[in-house]
């Protein structure tokens, strides 16, 4: 996992496509990305990240537009969800947190480090893949430290626990899920 300093500073304003519950499926595909977050105790709600994109590239294309899809995280939550990507193979090539209103991490509004993941996503699929977000807030000499990381995931008790979550709805919305 990556380390990172966080301090207070200029407020930036967030925009991202994640929800917290689920729609009708139509077509897109989801990703439940599987999240372990902590903030510096069990009753610190306060975490430097709101929110954790990915950045992906069509597998197999020409074109190399990179896509992003944003997922809001909290600390406790076994999961952050979003049911806005389109069907495809990917490979997503780097992450970013960025910073809640009036934090700052290392100097800059967000946090971006470079991953290699493959993920594939179905029509009216919830992908839980094998990469998961990992961050704790920890505080040392008056300074909070960040640990992060996008890093492969292959519990399958925590992934089963994601399913169980979200089978109910996503099977009355038309979705299905995939571990």
């Amino acid at each position: 996992m990556k380390k990172a300093v966080v301090t207070l500073g200029v407020a930036i304003a967030l925009t991202g496509c994640s929800s917290s519950s689920l729609s009708k499926a139509n077509g897109s595909g989801a990703v439940a990305l599987p999240t372990f977050v902590e903030g510096r105790n069990e009753f610190d709600k306060n975490f430097p990240c709101q929110s954790i994109s990915i950045d992906f590239i069509v597998l197999g294309s020409t074109d190399s537009k990179v896509e992003s899809a944003s997922f809001y995280v909290k600390p406790g939550e076994d999961y952050a969800l979003n049911t806005d990507i389109a069907p495809g193979k990917y490979e997503v090539v780097k992450y970013r947190c960025r910073a809640k209103s009036g934090w700052v991490i290392n100097d800059k509004p967000y946090i971006e480090e470079p991953v290699s993941f493959k993920l594939s996503i179905a029509e009216n699929e919830i992908k839980i893949p094998s990469f998961a977000f990992f961050g704790k807030e920890t505080r040392k000499y008056g300074q909070s430290y960040f640990n992060h990381g996008l890093e492969s995931f292959v519990d399958s008790s925590k992934k089963i626990k994601i399913k169980q979550s979200l089978v109910n709805q996503a099977e009355s919305l038309g979705w299905y899920i995939d571990l």
